[in-house]
């Protein structure tokens, strides 16, 4: 149903942050947006969710299907109707599966918009191993981690009520990964400012938030294992650790204890930078002005050490005591496991269909814990036919030829794919490849399900129609059903249903009921097994051992760096690192909206002052970022705030992509376990450009 006239309460996903809204709409058009005051996100909003009415109304939107008329991204296409559209995939797809079987489909989604259980739900129906999405650059490492080390796949920092808190390699100020990203940042000033909590935050850059620190560690991009093996020797060392704790539900430790002497605070400070006497006041700090929490971020996991970084801050937390205690880090219970329609749907691939997984050759936790395969081994499937081609693709919300390492690479495997379709909701460098074009909608286009992580669960509420554009709760359904095979539901009010049954309440009776809440549980170790192999939080991990990973996190030196490499350092004197957030931007999204644009115009490349002066460069010229892989060319920003010799490129531009910083990443140095790149610590140089800022 779409409103002619009132406000709407629903929930903002202009990221993955849920916060709830109210819409006023004004003869059937949005005219304002606003944080809920009454939402348990308390009225919070960011500039993304307040512009979202711009993208909504777009002009650069595309609200029909397309059919590709001319050659691959010549920009030439013809509209057609949804039912041509969805006839043309499914045809495409039979033949496929005919004469290569369903594995040479490949299924990818981008970062999660609620709907990630739906794609999963088509690819195992559709009987592919080939689901992927970008998690392996980030969140799975983490969640990997957690599941392996914890027993539990989430674990976020309980900002309100720490009396220390630590930030690593992330920025809560400027972006979140959830809980919604408005509340947690009050809620990490108020404890810094109303309640006077300690604050630790590690990043290669000067930060707002590293003003805000009583110790800030900044460490070389890239070295946060070694960083973190270091702290894990001083509250070791000094006997620092939740004795009890340890000995009752961990299983390791004495393991660990013989690991970490290869981690003193001198030799890390050699490795990371981070003076040793830093190191061992933030981990004494951290250890016993408790209870204590630490907010991992995504720097962390990109490096060949993401997951044993990630590892090694998990053991932290627990053997200080830090684990599901109030102010420390929690697990928050579900309502209802809404993506229950992935796993149950999981069940069509049989065991050998999994083997056919890409990426297991390169991570060994492709299908366990994280059931995704790895994007960068379909982009070798494409064009080298290993260990086996992959004839076609269907992507929905995600722009990889962006978003994805060397991105050159992908751009060269979508188009030589045989067939390609994509839902999105506007022209990206990626549908620009395409050879199907549906149009997706945006959140205030949907109704759904929203599940911030939190204890409760909010409806989502369709506001307006804009064009033909559909969700994707309806697009699969509607797909499966030319494809022949049942989806399952034929209707999204039928699908949400499905996900809410344990409950036992339909959909629109939950409309009527939401926010529903459950209470916060502390300490479920001392009533219910933790879910890993041994029944403890596993410090030392057998599993990983027997899968040709590290039992104990250890510190590996990317293969590119001056310390390994030091003949390519002569060429590339610099250190890049990549992936930093805009707070007005979500990934590779936005940058379409005047509001949003006008706050941050263009991509830069961050340099010291007296570094940029040694090479003579001037700040606001344009200059060319070279790396190994490629070279972009972006405008100079200078950073008293960043080490001489680090410089930093955001991700996400495509306005214009020469600022696209994943075209100076490569992908041949990564992550044994969960296969992510490098993107943080690579080598590069920095040349003078043309065009000096006016």
């Amino acid at each position: 149903m779409v409103i002619k006239k009132g406000i709407v309460k629903t929930v903002c996903r202009s990221c993955y942050d849920q916060c709830g809204v109210l819409v006023h709409v004004e003869d059937g058009r949005i005219v304002k947006i606003e944080g809920d005051p009454d939402s348990p996100t308390e009225g919070t909003m960011c500039a993304m969710g307040i512009a979202t009415r711009q993208l909504v109304y777009s002009s650069q939107r595309i609200t029909h299907p397309l059919k590709r008329v001319g050659e691959k991204g010549e920009g030439r296409w013809q509209r057609i109707s949804w039912d041509q559209a969805l006839t043309i995939i499914a045809n495409k797809f039979k033949e496929v599966m005919e004469e290569n079987g369903p594995e040479a489909i490949a299924i990818l989604h981008g970062t999660d918009r609620d709907f990630n259980c739906y794609v999963a739900r088509f690819a195992n129906i559709l009987g592919t191993p080939n689901y992927d999405s970008n998690c392996y650059l980030c969140w799975a490492p983490r969640c990997s981690a957690a599941k392996m080390t914890l027993g539990t796949f989430f674990v976020y920092a309980d900002f309100p009520h720490a009396k220390t808190i630590m930030t690593w390699g992330s920025n809560p100020l400027y972006g979140g990964d959830m809980p919604p990203k408005g509340r947690e940042r009050m809620d990490l000033i108020e404890a810094r400012y109303d309640r006077d909590a300690k604050l630790i935050v590690v990043d290669p850059r000067f930060t707002k938030l590293a003003e805000m620190a009583d110790i800030w560690l900044q460490l070389r991009p890239g070295t946060d294992c070694a960083l973190a093996l270091g702290m894990l020797h001083v509250v070791v060392k000094e006997g620092s650790y939740d004795e009890e704790f340890v000995g009752k539900y961990t299983v390791g430790f004495d393991k660990l204890r013989e690991h970490i002497q290869k981690y003193p605070p001198n030799k890390v400070e050699e490795i990371t930078w981070v003076p040793a006497q830093k190191i061992r006041e933030a981990a004494l700090l951290y250890a016993h002005n408790k209870p204590s929490c630490l907010r991992v971020g995504v720097a962390v996991e990109h490096s060949v050490n993401g997951f044993d970084a990630c590892r090694a801050l998990y053991i932290l937390t627990a053997i200080t005591g830090n684990y599901e205690v109030p102010g420390g880090n929690i697990y928050y219970p579900l309502v209802v496991d809404l993506r229950r329609s992935e796993f149950i749907a999981g069940d069509n691939l049989s065991p050998d269909l999994r083997k056919k997984r890409l990426g297991s050759d390169r991570a060994r936790l492709i299908d366990y814990p994280i059931p995704y395969g790895l994007q960068a081994a379909v982009w070798h499937s494409i064009l080298h036919g290993e260990p086996y081609p992959i004839k076609a693709i269907y992507a929905c919300g995600h722009n990889p030829v962006v978003s994805c390492e060397k991105s050159d690479e992908v751009k060269e495997a979508l188009m030589k794919v045989g067939f390609f379709a994509v839902a999105d909701m506007f022209m990206t460098p990626t549908a620009e490849l395409a050879d199907i074009f549906l149009p997706a909608a945006t959140w205030l286009e949907r109704n759904g399900i929203a599940d911030p992580i939190g204890c409760y669960i909010c409806a989502r509420q369709k506001v307006v129609q804009i064009g033909e554009c559909r969700s994707d709760y309806t697009i699969f359904p509607q797909l499966c059903k030319k494809l022949g095979i049942n989806y399952g539901w034929e209707t999204e009010k039928e699908g949400f249903t499905y996900q809410l049954e344990p409950l036992g309440i339909t959909f629109d009776e939950f409309r009527k009921m939401s926010p529903m809440r459950v209470p916060m549980v502390y300490k479920k170790y001392e009533t219910e097994k933790i879910d890993t192999s041994s029944g403890k939080i596993e410090i030392c991990s057998e599993k990983l051992w027997q899968l040709g990973l590290h039992s104990l996190p250890t510190y590996s030196e990317p293969h590119e760096s001056h310390v390994r490499s030091p003949e390519l350092a002569e060429k590339y004197p610099l250190i890049l690192t990549t992936g930093a957030r805009y707070p007005v931007y979500f990934h590779s999204e936005y940058r379409q909206l005047p509001w949003l644009r006008h706050l941050v115009p263009e991509n830069e490349v961050e340099i010291n002052p007296d570094t940029a002066m040694e090479m003579d460069i001037y700040e606001g010229e344009m200059v060319h970022v070279i790396t190994l892989h490629g070279r972009i060319t972006v405008r100079a920003a200078f950073n008293e705030g960043i080490h001489p010799k680090v410089v930093n490129v955001r991700h996400g531009w495509w306005h214009p992509m020469e600022a696209n910083v994943n075209r100076l990443t490569g992908n041949t140095d990564y992550d044994p376990a969960t296969g992510g790149p490098q993107l943080r610590g690579l080598l590069c140089r920095i040349e003078k450009g043309k065009g000096a800022c006016q």
